[in-house]
């Protein structure tokens, strides 16, 4: 496997989405280039609803850097997905797990070569 690159991110619900893209977009540009690369983490932005910040994060992540977000069962017990995974990798498995101990279910993703 190339270099692999990961990112965790935390983006607190009262900071603008903006920011976050600009930031992630930054350490693309600086770090990443030609890297596998895995972003993940909880965005605060449920997405599986339209929203303008769901669709901000889409246009980047998805239309100009090529990643694909691969969670899709809800990660928290309120049924929002807003942890999530986004990678260039073509073969992983990923999922949540049940924490007891959060309203947020873990996370995670496995790589196979």
């Amino acid at each position: 496997m190339a270099d692999l690159a990961i990112i965790n991110v935390y983006k607190p619900p009262n900071k603008p989405t903006k920011q976050l893209c600009e930031l992630l977009l930054s350490i693309h540009k600086k770090h990443i280039k030609d890297s596998k690369v895995v972003v993940m983490g909880d965005f605060n932005i449920d997405w599986n609803k339209e929203t303008p910040d769901k669709n901000r994060l889409h246009k980047l992540m998805v239309q100009q850097l090529d990643y694909k977000q691969v969670v899709t069962d809800p990660t928290n017990d309120y049924g929002s997905t807003i942890d999530l995974i986004f990678t260039n990798i073509d073969n992983f498995q990923c999922g949540t797990l049940e924490t007891y101990f959060s309203d947020h279910k873990a996370i995670w993703i496995s790589l196979s070569q």
